[in-house]
């Protein structure tokens, strides 16, 4: 069971998410394990980069949780548009792929953190030190 439980400092409310993944059964898991976490509220989801900046309701989001590899437009191209609209936009790259000039590239398009799809867990330590205000997190496998 997740454990974050960091309030928005913005807000008395909870920080509100949007999740962007183009594999319709991992998305839905990510967004049931991001429901447990008591801090989070989902606000959106999308398939893609494109779906999620023609929703309006991306902007009210305070972190953004992307797939890297999505057919149309990357996780890293979806970053620097967000972070272009919204400079503090909090977003995360999730991934399969980690490759030093990926790393990179997300962190340019101003991602705040690079994660490994491997376990939920390590999203859950992520999300929590971003929320508490660390910035560049990139967490691979051991």
């Amino acid at each position: 069971m997740p454990t974050v439980k960091y309030q928005n400092p913005n807000t008395s409310n909870q920080f509100k998410v949007y999740v962007v993944e183009d594999h319709v059964r991992l998305r839905r898991l990510l967004v049931a394990f991001l429901r447990q976490i008591s801090c989070l509220q989902i606000i959106g989801q999308a398939a893609s980069g494109e779906e999620a900046l023609a929703d309006p309701g991306h902007l009210e989001a305070d972190l953004v949780i992307t797939d890297l590899s999505m057919p149309g437009m990357s996780g890293i191209e979806l970053s620097r548009c967000l972070c272009a609209e919204k400079p503090d936009f909090l977003v995360i790259i999730l991934t399969a792929h980690d490759e030093q000039y990926l790393i990179d590239s997300a962190f340019e398009a101003g991602a705040s953190a690079f994660v490994l799809k491997d376990d939920p867990f390590v999203l859950e330590d992520v999300i929590g030190r971003l929320l508490a205000g660390e910035k560049r997190l990139v967490s691979l496998a051991n």
